[in-house]
């Protein structure tokens, strides 16, 4: 399986190598998410697409009412949504496919309303997408085995026009671009 590692990681499927990694180190911990929101594109749109966009007018509209129900004063609103599947296609993106095969998300969060300087309200929300993942390919071939965990908090303004947040650069870590890689102890492969 370390060889299966190795071999990932020298090809386009950084992902499943360090997800694969992640596994036979056997440390229980969760999942780097944000790796995946910065790499696969589909996926952030996916999150934008059914959560965000959907949700975003009457998340806005609901916080606005408590925010004139309550005078004025900031109000902080917590948010859910229901999970949603959504699957990495082996022809299109075997990195995502072998990495996580599918997956389960939802970000939760609040929506806050707060006096502005001009005094019209701002409405923002503070969200974290969360995830679990299903057994990828390789879970199935041999012992099968979850992932799950979530990103770091994205803001994001609502009703205001912006689009959503990309989700930030975690960095190079790992990568064949990571230019202190090689002085690593052979055979490791970072998270």
């Amino acid at each position: 399986m370390q060889a299966l590692v190795l071999l990932a990681d020298s090809g386009d499927l950084n992902n499943a190598a360090r997800h694969m990694k992640h596994y036979l180190d056997n440390t229980g911990t969760p999942t780097e998410v944000d790796k995946m929101l910065t790499d696969k594109r589909g996926f952030q749109a996916h999150l934008d697409r059914l959560f965000l966009q959907r949700n975003e007018k009457a998340w806005r509209e609901q916080a606005l009412a408590e925010y004139d129900r309550y005078g004025g004063r900031p109000v902080v609103l917590p948010i859910e949504t229901p999970h949603e599947r959504y699957y990495f296609r082996d022809a299109t993106d075997p990195n995502g496919y072998y990495a996580v095969g599918g997956s389960q998300t939802n970000p939760t969060g609040v929506v806050t309303v707060t006096p502005g300087a001009d005094g019209k309200p701002v409405v923002g929300l503070d969200y974290r997408p969360r995830w679990r993942a299903e057994p990828a390919a390789q879970g199935r071939a041999g012992p099968e085995f979850n992932m799950a965990g979530s990103s770091s908090v994205k803001r994001f303004g609502l009703g205001d026009g912006a689009a959503a947040p990309a989700p930030a650069e975690p960095g190079r870590a790992g990568e064949r671009s990571d230019p202190g890689r090689h002085a690593r102890k052979e055979g490791d492969v970072d998270r």
